[in-house]
């Protein structure tokens, strides 16, 4: 989890698109000073089940055959790129679900739990160790 927050804090697209997603409208009320964001909570993109990839080289070759078929390059509308990029990636998305499955959402408490009292060093230790036997 926090391999992915450092990502996120440094990716360039990311925050390309949160600055294009989150346009906020700041107006200021002339009579107590308070300043309000004006935010369309509703048109914002709804958060997705995490999807299982293709583990072997047929599932991925069966995969790209697919998209190939599936999105042709040459039908690409350059002129609304937001819409056909959000149509790719529902292919992807859905092409994925259907034939891999869903991540199943598990509890991390037990591990907040195990591990909220480590210093740095030692979690880095730990991690080490996890990663040198193959564990979860």
């Amino acid at each position: 989890m926090r391999g992915l927050k450092m990502h996120q804090s440094s990716c360039h697209v990311i925050t390309s698109l949160e600055s294009e997603t989150f346009e906020i409208e700041e107006e200021t009320d002339t009579d107590t000073g308070q300043i309000h964001n004006n935010v369309d909570w509703n048109s914002l993109p709804s958060i997705k089940a995490g999807i299982k990839l293709p583990k072997s080289d047929a599932q991925w070759q069966a995969a790209t055959m697919y998209f190939a078929s599936a999105m042709p390059v040459c039908g690409i509308d350059k002129s609304n790129i937001n819409d056909t990029l959000s149509a790719m990636t529902s292919i992807i998305y859905n092409y994925c679900r259907d034939t891999c499955g869903i991540l199943e959402v598990t509890d991390a408490s037990h591990f907040d739990n195990k591990y909220k009292d480590l210093t740095n060093a030692s979690l880095k230790t730990q991690l080490k160790n996890l990663k040198r036997c193959n564990a979860d």
